[in-house]
């Protein structure tokens, strides 16, 4: 069988860069505006505008998948908070599930 060796040179602008797909998705988490969020947050990406609703619909029905990214108040006049990268994926992954 025979080989063929050969070498082929691709120009990439200046304008461009190549980085490895694991590095691409680690910058777009650190470019979200803010990582933690509240409630206020969380209605705008859901679509539910009433927090009593956020709460009965989302929160406390899926709040052992939500523990580890999601500040649940203990107390009253604490506000919660939402650890957003984490919380959009879920969300991505749980849509189905969460607009029944």
């Amino acid at each position: 069988m025979q080989q063929l060796k050969t070498e082929v040179v691709i120009q990439i602008p200046e304008t461009h860069v190549v980085i490895e797909k694991t590095q691409l998705e680690e910058l777009k988490q650190q470019a979200e505006p803010e990582w933690v969020s509240g409630l206020s947050w969380l209605s705008e990406q859901t679509g539910i505008k009433s927090p009593q609703q956020l709460k009965e619909k989302l929160l406390y029905p899926f709040r052992k998948e939500l523990e580890d990214f999601v500040y649940y108040p203990k107390n009253t006049g604490e506000t919660w908070r939402f650890n957003t990268a984490y919380m959009k994926a879920w969300l991505r992954k749980s849509f189905v599930r969460v607009v029944k």
